[in-house]
């Protein structure tokens, strides 16, 4: 079970870059939560973001650099990179994904990356100057769900 575990996470990558929405869609358990600096959904919700975020203007890729399994629990390093048009820019991350899993699908993704990092390459100097604040934190939060919420009914 624990190695089928570790494929499931190799699998969510390989999809990811292949721009695979119906097997990212069925990785995920029906209750599952996803979280990351800009968003927090569950539900169906993981789904939209998925579906968003794999739409070819984006340019989505991902590269899962390790994977180890603790407990129950895969960890991974990747590197992402990405395009947001809105912004004209490309931005690349560093992440640790953290899955849990119920009946072998994914019921807890939760990807941490530095947000400084994000900003600035988002922003440039008012992302170097304002990346602490809750306040462009917040804003950029109810953007980000406003882009993913254009996609609600095609990804279901």
């Amino acid at each position: 079970m624990s190695e089928n575990l570790k494929q499931i996470v190799h699998t969510f990558y390989e999809a990811v870059n292949k721009g695979d929405y119906d097997t990212l869609r069925d990785l995920y358990h029906p209750k599952a939560v996803y979280k990351d600096e800009l968003f927090s959904v569950k539900g169906k919700d993981v789904h939209v973001l998925w579906y968003s975020a794999l739409q070819p203007e984006y340019k989505l890729t991902a590269v899962c650099n390790s994977v180890e399994l603790i407990d129950n629990t895969v960890i991974s390093h990747s590197e992402v990179s990405y395009y947001i048009p809105s912004v004209n820019k490309k931005i690349h991350l560093k992440k640790k994904g953290t899955f849990k899993f119920e009946k072998e699908r994914i019921i807890h993704h939760v990807d941490v990356y530095s947000f400084k990092s994000w900003c600035i390459q988002t922003f440039g100097i008012v992302g170097f100057l304002f990346w602490w604040t809750r306040w462009l934190k917040r804003r950029v939060q109810v953007q980000a769900h406003k882009s993913i919420s254009v996609n609600i009914y095609s990804a279901h």
